[in-house]
């Protein structure tokens, strides 16, 4: 890598650890104004400029770790190429803050597409659609909405930190997410209930199930992987061999090919 593009990286870096982190915490900020440095201080968008998604998945006024997965590799990953520790350490600076904070009492993270730590709150918060995300969300408690794709979290180094609660963290991510134990059937969600069973999420949980293997090596953990990956299987194309992307739903993504077969 050039030496231009590293100052490039680092320069970003020193901007979002010198104005870039949420009061009070060491968690950085989900959107920062390119001309300040800070928050914007009027994040409203203007009526020509139509959402990008029609729930608070850019967590308004907050921090999204999980958006953030890419972003903490490659500030370890900076700070072993510059010799530099201060970005290896504003990582698990920010990872600490969301393991005191963003935990719900099951032990599921409360990060992805339903949840972040708010400032406006000083709080995780959680929303289904598109209303406004609050700490007094029903789905808060439990962990219930908990919905992690596509990204595949860093969990090795949240392990440094904490490995109890990264192993407790996907156990009961999994318990939530696989409705059949038996034949592996998933869903997005953690609420253990029927749902969309897309191959993205179900490559989260392999992955991580996996992952956790490497790490204690009780063997089911990769069972329940296997189960998952045959269910996905199961539900291939006669003909064609192509899998379904979302098999328990009749909905547009059931006969439709998207970005999710990368999983």
């Amino acid at each position: 890598m050039s030496s231009s593009y590293i100052a490039l990286i680092r320069q970003h870096f020193d901007v979002l650890l010198e104005t870039g982190l949420v009061p009070d915490t060491n968690m950085w900020l989900s959107c920062l104004d390119i001309e300040t440095g800070k928050y914007p201080e009027d994040d409203s968008r203007a009526p020509e400029i139509g959402k990008r998604a029609y729930r608070s998945i850019d967590a308004p006024k907050g921090s999204s770790i999980y958006w953030d997965q890419p972003m903490l590799v490659c500030a370890h990953a900076l700070s072993q190429v510059t010799g530099d520790s201060k970005y290896a350490d504003a990582a698990d600076a920010y990872e600490r803050d969301f393991l005191a904070r963003c935990i719900a009492p099951n032990g599921i993270f409360l990060w992805g597409n339903h949840y972040y730590y708010s400032f406006e709150y000083q709080a995780a918060v959680g929303f289904r659609g598109d209303e406004a995300p609050s700490p007094e969300c029903d789905i808060v408690p439990t962990g219930a909405f908990h919905e992690i794709r596509p990204i595949p979290p860093a969990w090795e180094t949240l392990w440094l930190l904490d490995p109890h609660a990264v192993d407790k963290a996907v156990r009961a991510a999994v318990d939530g997410h696989v409705t059949d134990k038996e034949t592996g059937e998933f869903q997005r969600h953690a609420d253990n209930r029927r749902g969309c069973a897309f191959l993205e999420a179900g490559g989260i949980l392999v992955e991580a199930l996996a992952w956790l293997w490497t790490k204690c090596h009780d063997s089911s953990l990769l069972e329940m992987a296997d189960r998952i990956v045959e269910y996905s299987w199961s539900h291939r194309n006669p003909e064609t061999g192509l899998i379904e992307n979302n098999p328990t739903q009749n909905r547009w993504d059931k006969t439709t090919s998207t970005t999710e077969q990368g999983m």
